[in-house]
């Protein structure tokens, strides 16, 4: 059994964005860590990404092993997102919420959907998305989700927790991923760090 940490590189107005992600697998021989990183590839840029602006643009996914960081492997072929209405400001995310059956912050985790248009955004109130755009990223989200599941190499999303109480585990812990849910409010990309 592995875990990885995916990472969905791009840039959007200029600035590099990551996408990241956790998952689990069974073990994994080097040729299936790259058919893994192809996988979270082709599906994000599948589903996720005709949504996105066309200034919003992935590079490459890297999948590094969270128990083994020696074992990695790196896809990159240039893919833009296809709405071609003004762009929010880069630091501008839709959020989506990992669910998990338990309850506390080791078991929560999050990602931001990067690349918005003003389209995107509900008329009365800028700071939400319009509830068509939350159905239509909900539905992306999820067969994101469902489409890196049922590849070649059967990888589950997971909640990765490397700290407890403010300390390092001496081993990572993980929880599957039940469900993911596309928040209304929009989010930021920059760091809540003082």
């Amino acid at each position: 059994m592995a875990l990885w940490r995916s990472t969905i590189h791009g840039t959007f107005c200029g600035q590099t964005i990551d996408v990241i992600h956790g998952w689990f697998t069974g073990p994994l021989d080097d040729g299936e860590v790259e058919d893994l990183a192809s996988r979270i590839e082709d599906v994000w840029q599948a589903q996720v990404m005709p949504a996105l602006s066309t200034g919003y643009g992935t590079t490459s996914v890297k999948v590094v092993g969270v128990d083994e960081p020696t074992r990695f492997a790196e896809v990159g072929s240039e893919a833009f997102g296809e709405n071609a209405n003004t762009r929010l400001p880069a630091y501008v995310n839709a959020n989506v919420q990992l669910i998990t059956p338990l309850r506390g912050r080791s078991y929560r985790g999050r990602f931001g959907i990067p690349g918005l248009c003003e389209d995107m955004n509900d008329t009365v109130n800028g700071n939400l998305l319009n509830d068509g755009v939350r159905d239509d990223l909900q539905d992306r989200v999820d067969a994101f989700k469902f489409g890196v599941a049922s590849g070649t190499v059967s990888a589950a999303l997971v909640v990765i927790s490397t700290i407890s109480g403010g300390e390092p585990r001496p081993e990572p812990i993980f929880t599957g991923v039940t469900s993911l849910v596309v928040k209304t409010a929009l989010g930021s990309r920059v760091s809540r760090k003082g």
